[in-house]
């Protein structure tokens, strides 16, 4: 399984720049752990929670900065 993380960035002047970007931006889960001898904690672990593709899903941020 894979996910695509994107970032950009654009300088708006000399010292102000605009950042966007998303990780797992495909809302991509591992496969469900399967519901044999109480494996997901009655429910609150319905994934394989060492899977490297994580368990939350997509997350996107955006970050402003100013250089002085």
């Amino acid at each position: 399984m894979w996910s695509l993380d994107l970032e950009g960035q654009l300088k708006l002047s000399k010292q102000l720049t605009l950042l966007v970007g998303g990780n797992n931006i495909l809302d991509r889960y591992p496969d469900r752990v399967r519901q044999t001898n109480g494996a997901t904690y009655g429910g609150a672990l319905p994934y394989n929670f060492i899977n490297p593709i994580g368990v939350n899903g997509a997350y996107f941020y955006g970050k402003l900065s100013y250089t002085f």
